[in-house]
């Protein structure tokens, strides 16, 4: 029985080896949104989060007033002072020509694309959070 034991120990250890790699690529939108809102400038919005299939980076698309609003958007998501991101990179700062009256119904005319990578410490990953939240319980 102890090669039995054995197996289901292994078996029992991969299952866990599994579970914390995904918990680990977990983001805590609910704590992320918030600091962005802190970062982004007056007249920017975030419009768009997606995650690559491989959850190894997010991407956002910022909407912004201005080309300048647009870059400074970038500029503060990849300061690493707001300990967001380990990289960030600009893919794309796209503005269009659009007249005053419509503006308002396709948006904001300008918009940047930014690719970024979580530090991994970063306390906006599920595993990093819940180790921050049982470290501050003790």
């Amino acid at each position: 029985k102890l090669e039995d034991s054995q197996k289901g120990l292994e078996t029992l250890s991969a299952n866990f080896k599994t579970a914390s790699q995904i918990l680990s690529k977990q983001i805590l939108f609910s704590k992320l949104l918030p600091k962005f809102a802190e970062i982004i400038p007056k007249g920017a919005y975030v419009k768009q989060i997606s995650i690559d299939d491989n959850d190894t980076y997010v991407q956002f698309d910022i909407g912004a007033e201005t080309r300048e609003l647009a870059n400074q958007a970038y500029i503060n998501v990849s300061d690493p002072k707001n300990g967001l991101f380990d990289k960030a990179d600009l893919l794309e700062i796209a503005c269009t020509e659009t007249s005053s009256k419509n503006q308002t119904d396709t948006g904001p005319p300008c918009r940047a694309t930014v690719k970024a990578l979580f530090r991994s410490d970063s306390p906006f990953l599920l595993l990093n959070y819940l180790k921050a939240e049982g470290a501050a319980k003790k």
